[in-house]
């Protein structure tokens, strides 16, 4: 008696094949389909083997696959796009509604008491504070939003004298958060054609990320430096590592490390992404070193030739 086993179907790899019509060789597909040919007495008796050319049908099934491939990439950015929108409209509701309440309020109390000068300069101030606030939100959200459409950001350079500019920003910022930075700079005034604005914007975002995100018991160190070629300015701070997988998404607009998401606190996400987009308006770059050892390193660098042209 003689019995035929179960049938393997095999797609063989490319397999060069001459066509004696053209003159060329191809590359072919090949289905082997083979079964053992087994003798219930004596045991295998042989081979059976029917090969059938499937080039088509294969480069048909790996295109349908690529395409596929893509519409499930296409479906994934998608979905980020709407958790954006999503999050941008509910944060930029909350984040607005608060400083309006805060002018109002304040605004109030200024019709209440306009007899008390004291009162209304204060009340005033902190009108005049908050709109400041609001401003510089709405101004991120609109470079944000031109950044995360391809576009380049917009700066003015003038003469600026980074020294100053720097220790001016260092000490605005202790006002607000006490003495949690020290500040190592050069002895001469770097002077160049910069953005004072974009910098001063640069180094109040990288400050900021530090203050959030830092030990709250060490102290931030801004380091400012220059070489003939070019001034560096660097924001230091102790605390959690940035995982390698989070260093991708960093300075992408509207997005927050996973590392930063599941911490003490809330943001947009828009501080490195305009870090980096208002560095790269000067010919500049913008790097990231941590470690557990030597902690966590943002350094901003931009050339002289460049701001100087």
């Amino acid at each position: 008696m003689v019995e035929t086993g179960e049938p393997q179907s095999l797609l063989g790899g490319l397999t060069p094949v001459y066509n004696a019509l053209t003159g060329l060789t191809e590359d072919r597909y090949f289905d082997v389909t083979c079964a053992l040919i087994d003798d219930a007495d004596d045991g295998p008796r042989g081979i059976f083997a029917y090969t059938a050319e499937v080039t088509e049908r294969t480069l048909a099934s790996r295109a349908l696959e690529l395409a596929s491939g893509k519409l499930d990439e296409t479906i994934q950015e998608l979905r980020l796009e709407r958790e954006i929108r999503e999050r941008f409209a509910a944060t930029l509701t909350h984040d607005l509604r608060t400083p309006l309440s805060v002018m109002k309020m304040s605004a109030q109390l200024i019709g209440s008491r306009a007899d008390d000068t004291l009162t209304v300069r204060k009340f005033a101030e902190r009108i005049a504070n908050t709109v400041d606030r609001t401003d510089h939100l709405i101004r991120d959200l609109l470079d944000s939003s031109r950044l995360r459409a391809g576009e380049e950001l917009s700066i003015e350079v003038e003469e600026c004298k980074l020294t100053r500019l720097v220790q001016e920003v260092v000490d605005e910022l202790a006002t607000v958060h006490g003495e949690r930075f020290t500040l190592t700079k050069p002895d001469d005034e770097i002077v160049g054609r910069w953005s004072a604005i974009a910098i001063r914007r640069i180094l109040e975002n990288m400050c900021s990320n530090a203050v959030k995100y830092g030990d709250r018991e060490r102290r931030i160190a801004v380091v400012l430096s220059h070489t003939e070629s070019r001034a560096s300015l660097s924001v230091h701070n102790w605390g959690a590592v940035i995982p390698h997988e989070d260093r991708d998404i960093l300075f992408d607009q509207y997005r927050r490390a996973k590392s930063a998401q599941a911490g003490r606190e809330k943001g947009w996400g828009l501080g490195l992404g305009l870090v980096k987009g208002l560095a790269e308006a000067h010919g500049g770059t913008v790097a990231l070193e941590s470690t557990l050892e030597l902690g966590t390193t943002f350094t901003v660098v931009l050339p002289k030739v460049h701001a100087l042209g």
